[in-house]
């Protein structure tokens, strides 16, 4: 089972209190880490993956979250010492967290706005370019996006991160081959304004083997989620 948990905010959002609050319920070498970046936002983003990520371990295995079981080393993926598997993303107004029990998880979420596409060719497979460049200029800005998130899904998931070029693997299939291990690739729905895509080494054949739930920020920040 994979379960995917996501979080959409607004402008208006950006409040102290709400920050706060998120603070209070992480420990502080998590909110010391999230102070470095440089902009609020990026700040208040990183707060509510870790507040997700707290929410998603208590929905997936029925036990709160104690944060002595995180661990990140540097430029390594972070992880659950005793597991579950987790992979948290978060891009414009969208957080989004995925969690197994069973297999690895990568998963990527990216704002769709727009951007200079020319600049990003050596990123991508001949093939994979051509498939960017073979459509209209209206869909050509999704489509980039489409195969950005899958590479980075994939990228995450491995745990090889920008170790592994980007041009080593080809994304345009929903199965990927990366030094000879296979993985699979999901396209979700979850936000108008963003791609997000899902990687696994797990395919998802069933639909009773994911599942996606929303959370309101106000009910994450102030405690209301519980166990469903």
């Amino acid at each position: 089972m994979i379960n995917v948990f996501y979080c959409s905010f607004s402008d208006q959002d950006f409040e102290q209190e709400a920050i706060s609050e998120l603070k209070d319920q992480l420990p502080k070498a998590l909110t010391e880490k999230a102070a470095r970046f440089h902009f609020i936002e990026d700040q208040y983003r990183s707060l509510i993956g870790k507040a997700l990520l707290s929410y998603a371990h208590l929905q997936t295995t029925g036990n709160e979250l104690s944060w002595n079981e995180y661990e990140q080393e540097e430029l390594k993926k972070p992880k659950l010492k005793n597991g579950p598997f987790f992979n948290i993303s978060h891009s414009g107004k969208v957080v989004t967290v995925a969690m197994s029990e069973g297999c690895d998880v990568g998963i990527d979420t990216e704002e769709l706005k727009p951007i200079d596409i020319s600049k990003f060719e050596e990123n991508f497979l001949p093939a994979e370019w051509l498939w960017l460049q073979n459509t209209s200029n209206k869909l050509r800005n999704l489509r980039f996006y489409q195969l950005w998130t899958r590479k980075e899904a994939i990228l995450k998931a491995t745990g090889l991160g920008l170790s592994l070029p980007l041009t080593d693997f080809n994304v345009l299939g929903e199965k990927v081959k990366v030094q000879s291990q296979d993985w699979h690739l999901l396209n979700l729905r979850l936000d108008k304004s963003s791609v997000t895509h899902l990687a696994t080494k797990r395919g998802v054949y069933d639909p009773a083997e994911l599942s996606i739930q929303k959370c309101e920020l106000a009910d994450l920040i102030y405690g209301r989620l519980v166990l469903k």
